[in-house]
């Protein structure tokens, strides 16, 4: 039997706490980077340190918002009280039943370990043999588009920023010609697995970068917003 992912207080206080870390660090490195293509501007030669060193910081902003993108929507579905573990994806619901629910809310922050098994033995007879390995992140894409957003211009009409116009045509050859609340996620899903290995400058698009990371800002601040008061946008 692997393990089970229930969102317990400490499991979700790690989660948010993880990704309050995390996009504090995406948003230093951006500056970093950004620090670095100035020194390049002041002094464009071909083989500046500062260029590198910008492309660089560039692929590792790119990877950390397609992680982070991905362990942010898996908090918010477990937050919803939805099933993380994959191999329970054939069920009819794969949200936890309410009983479930309930007694994990009933557990508080200082559980003993007769309630802990308690509730572990309940959601493993609910859901029968599963390995420790979770959805994948198109599936929680489709899960948190689907049961969580509900109506897009609903949930995201507080975004200040709604669509981002890619200008430059390699970009667009990748992305497409417009980002928006729609398609964001599935944008940074395609940063993590392919844009990342392509560190070259006529695919740098900085304004993209921030487009994408406030809107992850924007979901982190509308699904926990008591932890995430010091998160700030670029």
């Amino acid at each position: 039997m692997g393990r089970i992912y229930l969102p317990t207080w400490n499991m979700m206080k790690t989660l948010r706490f993880s990704i309050l870390i995390v996009m504090g660090d995406i948003r230093r490195l951006f500056q970093e980077q950004q620090a670095q293509v100035q020194i390049f501007v002041r002094n464009p030669s071909p083989l500046s340190p500062a260029l590198f060193t910008a492309r660089a910081k560039a692929i590792e902003l790119l990877l950390l918002l397609g992680v982070t993108g991905e362990y942010l929507l898996k908090a918010v579905l477990l937050e919803h009280g939805f099933i993380l573990n994959e191999e329970v994806r054939g069920m009819a619901t794969k949200r936890f039943p309410q009983n479930i629910l309930n007694m994990i809310s009933q557990l508080g922050n200082r559980p003993n370990q007769q309630q802990l098994d308690a509730v572990y033995n309940a959601a493993s007879s609910y859901l029968g043999q599963v390995s420790g390995k979770t959805i994948g992140f198109a599936e929680c894409i489709k899960m948190f588009h689907v049961n969580v957003i509900g109506s897009f211009r609903t949930y995201f009409s507080n975004l200040l920023q709604k669509r981002y116009i890619v200008t430059n045509q390699e970009t667009i050859d990748f992305f497409g010609k417009i980002i928006d609340k729609t398609n964001a996620l599935v944008k940074i899903k395609k940063i993590r697995h392919n844009y990342a290995h392509l560190p070259d400058r006529m695919y740098e698009e900085t304004s993209l970068i921030n487009f994408l990371y406030n809107f992850l800002v924007f979901i982190a601040k509308t699904e926990f917003p008591a932890d995430m008061t010091s998160l700030q946008t670029i």
